[in-house]
């Protein structure tokens, strides 16, 4: 299992930011299933309704991602972890301050520490304060 971040999860769907890892990553969660922190949710959501708008997705790009993404959490392959006020607005903050990241980048590092997995990423940013905090960043296996 690992956390899964919304820049991995983004490049299964859009044509242009398909990479090696991202696959790795979609072939790594089918047989081992992630987790992400709430916040994903709507990422998802936010990132594909915007790459619909730019034209990088058609509306039928986005039903398809967008129910793949479903299919997924339906299959328990991508567990939602929720992330509360308290949590939020001590815990998170404090990563987001000391890291330069946004409370978005730090969520997905406060669940990978807390659950101790590794983080499936592309966002240089957040996989540098990763390693600062000695949290396995994903890398896919040879």
């Amino acid at each position: 299992m690992l956390v899964l971040d919304a820049s991995v999860t983004l490049a299964w769907g859009l044509p242009d930011e398909q990479s090696e890892y991202a696959e790795a990553a979609l072939t790594y969660v089918v047989a081992n299933g992630s987790r992400v922190p709430s916040v994903w949710v709507l990422e998802m959501l936010n990132g594909t309704l915007m790459a619909e708008r730019a034209k990088r997705f058609t509306f039928d790009d986005a039903q398809d991602f967008l129910n793949q993404l479903r299919r997924l959490h339906r299959r328990r392959l991508i567990l939602v972890s929720p992330v509360g006020p308290a949590e939020a607005f001590a815990d998170l903050a404090a990563l987001a301050r000391e890291h330069k990241l946004t409370a978005y980048d730090a969520a997905y590092l406060h669940l990978a520490k807390v659950q101790r997995l590794p983080l499936a990423s592309i966002d240089q940013a957040l996989t540098a304060a990763a390693r600062k905090l000695g949290i396995t960043v994903w890398t896919p296996p040879s």
